[in-house]
């Protein structure tokens, strides 16, 4: 009986295709493209098959009136709403700051599975303009599509 050794990594270098963990990250800038209240923005696309296990909202620049966004997510396939606020409900962009979520649906749930392409989204709320802010949406995420490689 021979022992053969064909997990992921063996010979000393990991499959091009393998992404461990990794963060997205998506810029969204209102001075440049404003926003008003409802507009949705779609920021980050999660392929099929990534867990999504956290998701930050960083504030560089504060809008400077009341201004709030949810995060959540939205089908490639036909622009449908999944969760508007899965990820972050009512998240402040009025100050300078990283905030994340831990009682919404997929935050308290540990992430999502996501089993169809989806995009991450800023849906927008309060502000009648939103000129100002600036800021960034990140996503750990980790690729759970099955390797090219399999034994």
């Amino acid at each position: 009986m021979a022992t053969v050794n064909k997990a992921l990594g063996s010979g000393g270098a990991l499959p091009a295709n393998l992404r461990a963990v990794e963060v997205m990250a998506r810029n969204f800038d209102f001075s440049t493209a404003n926003g008003a209240n409802g507009d949705i923005r779609h920021l980050i696309l999660i392929p099929a098959g990534t867990l999504v296990k956290k998701v930050w909202l960083r504030v560089m620049t504060a809008e400077g009136a009341t201004a709030i966004a949810d995060v959540g997510d939205y089908l490639v396939s036909d622009g449908s709403v999944v969760d508007a606020d899965g990820w972050l409900n009512d998240a402040s962009l009025n100050a300078v700051a990283l905030v994340s979520g831990s009682t919404e649906a997929y935050a308290a749930a540990g992430g999502k599975l996501y089993t169809a392409d989806s995009y991450l989204s800023l849906t927008l709320g309060t502000a009648t303009t939103y000129d100002v802010a600036k800021g960034t949406l990140y996503a750990e995420v980790v690729n759970m599509t099955t390797p090219s490689d399999v034994a």
